[in-house]
């Protein structure tokens, strides 16, 4: 072995056993604090959970505007939003009715499924049980919205297209959501009630609301099938002050013992 040899092998020897001495104390160090880090952690993870008690309290007192988004639908439907399109396009059509004599033939694509009808069957009963104040009732056009403030608020004051989902209409984001935000604002809620509305996920954009960035936040604006958000509208400016993400989250402090 030349001089040269000896000389890398030494160099990536020296190096490896640094590297390693280096990567045994930071593994030392972090076991040694692990408890401040855990600390630090259950801090983090404290202040960012949802308060869901907290909501469910103001919830109960009025003032707000609750987005429910429908129970569940009929699953294994290719295509959806194409029969979605035709009960709109009816909609319209009829200007701005619905015929409840007259069921569509692709009923079963665009309303709820029988379990979504007993899921939203348990809203009624735990509004009545939790005595919460509810005002006015809007709802999407679409089935599934429709019967869920059938099921779960004894029907509706009025139908809106403006609660479909942006999905459904070839309107540019930017435009759909400012009209979403002028209809949102232009909702009345009755003093000592919350306004209802059934409509859909895909329908409240970050864009709308006044406490959130321009950046995409696709956790905050989703929720599941029954469950919904709490908006809330001051100085002409709407602000997403809630989402309970399953109805459970309301349910559990909202049914006191």
């Amino acid at each position: 072995m030349n001089i040269f040899s000896k000389s890398k092998l030494f160099k990536t020897t020296f190096f490896i056993v640094i590297s390693s001495l280096l990567i045994f104390s930071s593994i030392t160090s972090l076991y040694e604090n692990k408890n401040v880090i855990k600390g630090i952690l259950k801090k983090t993870n404290k202040s960012t959970k949802p308060d869901h008690k907290k909501w469910a309290e103001l919830v109960l007192s009025g003032g707000y505007i609750l987005h429910f988004r429908h129970t569940q639908k009929s699953s294994g439907w290719r295509d959806r939003i194409l029969f979605d399109q035709l009960e709109l396009n009816n909609f319209l059509k009829n200007d701005k009715k619905i015929d409840f004599n007259k069921s569509p033939y692709y009923k079963d694509a665009i309303c709820l499924s029988s379990k979504g009808q007993i899921q939203a069957r348990g809203i009624n009963d735990l509004v009545k049980a939790v005595s919460l104040p509810v005002g006015h009732i809007f709802s999407s056009p679409i089935c599934r919205a429709r019967e869920t403030a059938k099921y779960g608020f004894n029907g509706y004051d009025k139908l809106d297209e403006g609660f479909i989902y942006m999905d459904i209409t070839s309107v540019k984001s930017a435009d759909r959501a400012k009209k979403i935000k002028e209809l949102y604002l232009s909702l009345p809620i009755k003093q000592g009630t919350n306004t209802i509305i059934t409509s859909h996920n895909g329908v409240l954009s970050n864009y709308i609301f006044d406490n959130l960035s321009n950046s995409l936040n696709t956790d905050l604006l989703t929720t599941e099938e029954g469950s919904f958000y709490v908006i809330s509208k001051t100085d002409n400016k709407l602000y997403l002050e809630h989402n309970f993400k399953k109805l459970s989250n309301f349910s559990r402090y909202a049914l006191r013992d």
